[in-house]
């Protein structure tokens, strides 16, 4: 089940903080200013005794390959074929059936790709996802989307932390984020009405595990051109999850209108087991390394590098302010800052006038 940092805000039970940083946006390592183009996101419908499901997988993986950096997938197992039978894997989730029948799925496999019509409709069949997906690489994104996991593997709880800068004005104003995770590579039954007939080890892929927000997703309001968001949100993985093979998935779309769903305007995915994307910290000049343990609770380790060497060291709060500042030591040494004193929460540091990295303090 998800759990709280604090009880600042709390939603469908999911827990969150939410940092809208009025300092300069250098502070968020893991998000470039840049325009970007849009990205895909397939939704793709399907079910463990869907016997033309198979094919429909060759298609999105085939896609996927094609676009290794620009597509993301997942498997949303529901409806009467989803049911397993004794001894089958059950990949059904509250959040796969909802969306089932939010977009009254007739048949599997079906797919959205970014909850926008293509030719008219949003619900697919698998001869034009790739069509669907050309069209919407070709489009803008107003938003974009850095994303950092930091997974502790003795309690299992993940903390996810999605950094949105947007780069152009919203088209509606009023946009929602949307956290998820998938896992890959689980094998389980698979009926096949292929050549190779039914499979009872298949490899299944992107197969929706659980929302980290509400399925409509969390509001965004600031959402002009130079806006910058933080939001992070933890949960506590299941035991039987493989972590090695899930993967968070972030997403923004404009607010739902009426019984629609909106369109999403940009996706980013990167691996749950503290793995992050955007702008890598290593390639920033830092003149420190990367802190750990992160989150932190008494004291968080800074490795010095050359850059930084000698130079003041600042710790500032979500609001900017300086709330902690101490002199580094030579290259190779690991200052211990303090943060016992410090309220939980997220914080940035750096050394004189080099870019930021971001921690977190918990308790």
């Amino acid at each position: 089940m998800p759990r709280s940092f604090s009880a600042l805000a709390s939603l469908a039970g999911i827990s969150l903080l939410t940092f809208v940083l009025l300092f300069s946006t250098s502070a968020f390592a893991q998000v470039g200013q840049d325009p970007q183009p849009r990205k895909a996101l397939v939704e793709q419908f399907t079910a463990l005794h869907c016997g033309n499901c198979p094919a429909g997988h060759v298609i999105s993986n085939a896609i996927m390959t094609a676009h290794p950096q620009d597509v993301v997938v997942v498997g949303l197992h529901a409806g009467s074929l989803a049911v397993p039978s004794a001894g089958q894997p059950d990949f059904r989730t509250m959040w796969s059936t909802d969306l089932h029948d939010h977009f009254n799925v007739p048949f599997t496999p079906l797919a959205v790709v970014n909850r926008r019509d293509h030719n008219g409709t949003e619900l697919l069949s698998s001869g034009a996802w790739s069509s669907a997906v050309d069209a919407v690489l070709q489009l803008p994104a107003p938003v974009n989307i850095g994303v950092t996991n930091s997974f502790d593997g003795g309690t299992r709880e993940l903390t996810v932390t999605a950094d949105l800068y947007y780069t152009a004005n919203s088209p509606t104003g009023n946009d929602r984020i949307h956290v998820l995770i998938t896992q890959d590579h689980i094998t389980g039954w698979q009926t096949d009405y292929g050549a190779g007939g039914n499979q009872p080890n298949y490899d299944h892929r992107h197969v929706l595990r659980a929302y980290l927000t509400p399925l409509e997703g969390d509001e965004v309001t600031t959402t002009s051109a130079g806006d910058a968001v933080m939001r992070t949100y933890s949960y506590t993985v299941p035991t039987d999850w493989d972590i090695a093979q899930c993967r968070t998935v972030v997403f923004v779309s404009e607010a739902a209108s009426g019984s629609t769903y909106g369109e999403v305007y940009q996706v980013a995915s990167a691996a749950s087991n503290n793995g992050s994307t955007g702008l890598m910290e290593a390639q920033l000049a830092m003149g420190t390394g990367v802190p750990y343990p992160n989150p932190a609770t008494t004291h968080l380790f800074v490795p010095v590098e050359a850059a930084g060497a000698g130079g003041l060291l600042e710790l500032r709060d979500a609001s900017g302010r300086v709330v902690h500042a101490e002199r580094l030591g030579i290259a190779g040494s690991i200052a211990a800052v303090d943060v016992q004193h410090l309220a939980p929460g997220i914080y940035t540091y750096g050394t004189d006038g080099y870019a930021a990295h971001r921690c977190m303090i918990t308790r």
